[in-house]
């Protein structure tokens, strides 16, 4: 094996990654947002920063109204709603 040389190929959900061997040259190789490399079989959306289904959770029900710490009683430094639905 030569030195930097890649020994194996990854495909992430949105990243591709490249690896060499351990304490050789080469280093880092890339990290960036490559949708042309999502195979169209995958299922794989290539949706960054968007939501793709709608939410459950509607603002607009009767009692939820518009307090933006109903979720914990008036007391977010104590109580949490770890899933987002009061």
């Amino acid at each position: 094996m030569g030195v930097g040389r890649i020994v194996q190929r990854l495909l992430a959900v949105m990243l591709a990654i490249s690896m060499t061997v351990a304490g050789t040259a080469g280093g880092y190789a890339a990290s960036a947002f490559r949708p042309h490399l999502l195979p169209l079989s995958s299922g794989a959306q290539a949706t960054p920063v968007r939501f793709i289904s709608p939410d459950t959770m509607d603002p607009t029900m009767p009692g939820v109204g518009t307090n933006r710490y109903a979720y914990a009683e008036n007391d977010p430094v104590n109580k949490s709603d770890p899933n987002g639905h009061i």
